[in-house]
């Protein structure tokens, strides 16, 4: 599913606590999602035009990957970057099924992606370590903005591996589901501009704590 964004806009904020039940009169601590994003976005000869890093926050269909995953009643698979436009700059990709850029797994199922070079990792030294760590690249094929981001996931039934949960057999209406989400305009920051031809480098980091 690929993301509304007045939906999305409505719904970030700086940080989303989803928080556990305590007894009456005990402490109350949540648990927090973090995603730290860093755009780059890079000319034809290698020289960088612009970067960017923030923290995006997590969805309530996030949330709901989560309790699927924990509770064992849906299995989570393979990630996806959205990179959107908006109606007055337009996405960065000429994309004839979504108008938006995305970024895929290698192993995704077949569809129209911009890149399938999305790489998935969680460290086990380094800053990193033991986070999720998301790469990947694309070319823009037009002249826009960035002006929305999300990463999401494919949601398929108990009994699926991770490995192969992809488009062809995820859950109805629950291929590509949010995650997490970014909108510039209502976090009052400036959208990314990219010109044809560049290249847009994007590495989000989700952790928790």
């Amino acid at each position: 599913m690929v993301p509304d964004q007045a939906i999305a806009a409505s719904a970030c904020q700086a940080d989303m606590e989803v928080n556990e039940a305590k007894p009456t009169g005990g402490p109350h601590e949540g648990v927090k999602v973090h995603g730290h994003w860093t755009i780059d976005v890079r000319n034809p000869d290698g020289t960088l035009a612009s970067h960017r890093d923030f923290e995006n926050s997590l969805q309530s269909s996030g949330a709901a990957d989560l309790v699927g995953s924990l509770s064992r009643s849906s299995v989570t698979g393979l990630w996806l970057v959205v990179l959107a436009g908006s109606a007055s700059a337009p996405s960065p990709c000429n994309n004839p099924s979504s108008g938006f850029c995305l970024m895929a797994e290698p192993t995704e199922a077949p569809g129209t992606f911009d890149s399938r070079n999305l790489a998935f990792s969680v460290p086990t030294t380094g800053p990193n370590s033991g986070k999720i760590v998301l790469t990947g690249s694309l070319t823009a094929t037009a002249s826009g903005a960035i002006a929305l981001v999300s990463t999401e996931l494919d949601v398929c039934a108990v009994g699926v591996l991770p490995a192969n949960c992809n488009l062809s057999n995820a859950l109805p209406s629950s291929a590509f589901t949010v995650f997490t989400a970014f909108v510039f305009a209502a976090n009052n920051q400036p959208n990314v501009p990219v010109v044809v031809g560049q290249l847009v480098q994007v590495t989000v980091v989700i952790s928790f704590s």
